[in-house]
């Protein structure tokens, strides 16, 4: 094993490579515009006995995509998101283990997560899932949704996508990964964090297609986002429409997914309706619609097992 040089650049991290004297690389797990991913090995937590070890997910964030006079902001930012999840706990939300900086390089420790993204197995099968499945898992996003939503002040998500939900294979519970745009409930001012390129009058923040009409303009972002978000990922799973091609108007789903009944369709479609005061007022009302839906369209349905929904 050897030590990371200083300043080495973001994603470039070989096998084997100790971080903090701590943590061993043992491969990228993925790289985006704000920092990668790596599987790492704790090695202070080795079992010569058993010889196991304990494997965990290290955050490394990138500093060549923000300008040096935002750099400082940039890393508050990164530590902000670490303290955060720090203290959340959550089945479907990842475990904080550490932060650190190393070599000038700042750094976050997490659970690792084994499975695959959403957007992964969207991909991979190319057709709309069944209504079962989607109905478990969006019971799932609502949970976690409302958990962070009741926090003082709230939590917003803001960048609630197919690619942030990891479905866990021993488990089968998605977990909602990257909370890097993530922010308590305040109102939004036209100071915002930009990368190399961006102008000053680019409010957008969130990814287009399931960030909502308010998060690229200035004004107030409340918890709706996150249910507009949550609408349009369902939309997505429901129909194998990429929302990214259609931003702010969504196809209607009965006719890409005839199988979805118009009731639960209506219900979505308020969930991601462009303008706030036309959504549900919270999560936990978008839920019960929902299953109010559900339950009326199946009603005595039950699943491939046998147990009522």
């Amino acid at each position: 094993m050897f030590q990371a040089p200083p300043r080495l650049g973001t994603g470039n991290l070989a096998p084997q490579t100790l971080i903090a004297k701590r943590y061993k690389i043992i491969h990228k797990l993925a790289q985006g515009g704000m920092g990668a991913v790596y599987l790492v090995s704790d090695i202070h937590l080795y079992d010569p006995l058993h010889q196991r070890e304990k494997r965990l997910a290290l955050k490394e964030m990138s500093e060549k995509v923000f300008p040096p006079d935002q750099l400082e902001q940039a890393v508050e930012m990164f530590q902000r998101e670490a303290r955060m999840l720090a203290y959340l706990e959550h089945a479907n939300l990842p475990e904080v283990k550490d932060l650190f900086q190393d070599l000038n390089k700042h750094y976050l420790v997490m659970t690792f997560i084994e499975g695959e993204t959403l957007e992964a197995i969207l991909r991979n099968k190319n057709a709309p899932f069944d209504l079962e499945t989607v109905m478990k898992w969006t019971n799932q996003l609502c949970g976690v949704l409302e958990y962070l939503h009741a926090q003082n002040p709230p939590i917003i998500y803001r960048d609630l996508k197919l690619s942030n939900l990891m479905l866990e294979t021993k488990t089968g519970l998605l977990k909602v990964i990257d909370f890097g745009i993530a922010r308590f409930q305040r109102k939004r001012t036209s100071k915002h964090l930009k990368q190399l390129g961006q102008q000053e009058n680019d409010a957008g923040i969130g990814t287009m297609g399931y960030a909502p009409p308010e998060q690229w303009q200035k004004g107030e972002v409340t918890t709706q986002a996150d249910i507009y978000s949550l609408g349009v990922i369902l939309h997505q799973l429901l129909t194998n429409h990429d929302p990214a091609l259609t931003p702010f108007n969504l196809p209607n789903i009965t006719i890409l997914n005839p199988l979805v009944p118009a009731r639960l369709a209506s219900v979505l479609a308020k969930a991601y309706a462009n303008n706030p005061a036309l959504r549900y007022a919270t999560i936990t009302e978008f839920q019960r619609e929902f299953m109010r839906a559900w339950h009326e369209e199946f009603k005595g349905w039950t699943s491939a097992k046998g147990s009522t929904i």
